[in-house]
């Protein structure tokens, strides 16, 4: 999923705002990233390996 930041976000993106949004993007995914890292051992004891990953909601 990250590498589509990476490959398409700068090809998509006009030449004014390349760098701008190809930043903001890099946040956002390091921002999510964080976020899962802090959350993902909290999660996991509340609601198992299973109920963690699962697709469907409970």
């Amino acid at each position: 999923m990250q590498s589509v930041v990476w490959l398409i976000a700068p090809e998509i993106l006009p030449l004014s705002v390349r760098g701008p949004a190809t930043s903001l993007a890099t946040l956002t995914v390091w921002e999510f990233d964080l976020l899962i890292a802090a959350t993902a051992l909290s999660t996991i004891n509340a609601l198992g390996r299973s109920g963690t990953f699962s697709c469907t909601p409970r």
